[in-house]
Parts: structure tokens; sequence; C-alpha cells
């Protein structure tokens, strides 16, 4: 059966190198035949921003391009088309990457084909019901997770579930009002918060406006 959503391939450029990206057309597009996207609690507004390119995920993609990942099991997030995975792939990292949208996984393995990477290790996630199988991570990274009031609690949770003692979280977030109800949060369960606004030429290549948090064990 052929789907009822339009797609696209664009180039984008992180640190100098230029990859092929598979994304929706655009925010117009959805397609649930089966009622699967509705099951999962994801309405028909939201279906389609997984397949988005979106300049939180190049300014994380750009920072995992240079990140010390030797020796780190890292998880994404809410990964979308998976370009910050993607690129800690190509660079021999072991990622786990994590979505709660029943299309994630077909549109990143597509992103891993027409780049010539290897397959990259995915996860179905709902962060309501955690994995304890998933295991825990030395690097958890995100990007644009926090859309709705409910989503700083269960995130949290979430990571510190799947967070050893030594873990670094990245969470790279726009100006959504969220993110202060998160950082009381990680605070509550133990970490510490260190973040750094977008930088001007984040802005100029990206479009990204934001903040970069780090977070880490007390």
């Amino acid at each position: 059966m052929t789907a009822a959503y339009n797609t696209k391939i664009e180039t984008h450029s992180i640190s100098g190198t230029f990859y092929q990206i598979y994304s929706l057309k655009n925010r117009d597009q959805f397609d649930d035949p089966n009622g699967v996207a509705e099951r999962s609690g994801i309405s028909s507004a939201m279906w389609p921003i997984f397949g988005m390119v979106w300049p939180a995920g190049l300014v994380l993609a750009e920072i995992m391009s240079t990140y010390n990942i030797s020796q780190l099991k890292i998880l994404e997030l809410g990964c979308g088309l998976g370009f910050a995975s993607l690129i800690i792939n190509a660079r021999g990292g072991n990622i786990t990457a994590s979505d709660h949208h029943p299309l994630t996984e077909t549109f990143m393995t597509e992103n891993s084909r027409i780049n010539s990477f290897p397959s990259i290790r995915y996860q179905a996630c709902d962060w309501s019901n955690p994995i304890t199988t998933l295991g825990k991570f030395d690097l958890i990274i995100g990007s644009d997770l926090l859309y709705e009031p409910h989503h700083p609690e269960l995130l949290a949770r979430f990571i510190n579930l799947h967070a050893n003692k030594a873990t670094q979280i990245i969470i790279v977030n726009p100006k959504r009002r969220q993110q202060a109800n998160f950082k009381r949060r990680m605070t509550t369960l133990g970490y510490s918060t260190a973040f750094e606004n977008s930088s001007e030429k984040q802005f100029i290549d990206h479009g990204f406006k934001g903040k970069i948090f780090t977070f880490s064990r007390v």
C-alpha cells in the first residue's frame, strides 16, 4: 500500500560535511490508516513533528560531530529523523536512537541508507512506560523535547531511570515554556544544571535560538 504522505530529500551541512536527509515534505502530512499513532497518543497535529528537520536537531547534530564519544554508551531521546544519531553512528559511536512515533525507525533507516552508513540501533520508547531492559547510558542527548505540560515530569523520570552515576545529559531546547519545569525536576532528582545560550553562528547556520543544557549528577 502506498503511503499517503509526501517526502523530500534535502542536503544539510554539519561541521563542513554534507548529509542527505530524508524527511516529510512539510507539516501538512498525515498518515495513520490503522490508528497506530492515535493509540499511542499522537494527534494528527503532532503526527508530522517527527519527520521534520528542526533547528535544535541541527545544533545537536553539530555538537555530536565533535563531541568525544569514545567508549561512551549513548542514548538519543526523541530522535525523530535521527540526524544526531546518524552522525554518532558514522563516527563509530555506540548509539541507541529512540522515539515514540511509529514511523521513526523507517525514516531513520532510510537516512542511514542514503548516506551509506551502517544501520542504527533503534528502540521504540514511551516515556510514560519505561523499558527497564534498555539499560543505563553514559551520555543521554535530545533536542526540542518539551512540547507538552506533562513532558518535563516524564522526561526527567525517564532520564533518571537510564542514567548511571557519571552520566552526562545534553538537551538542546528552543524557547519553549516547559524548560523551567524540566530544570526544577532534574534538580529535585539530584542533577546539577549548566547551560549556554545559542550563538550568533548557530542562528545564522541553523536558525536556532534557545539554550543548550547540560545536566550531571551532583
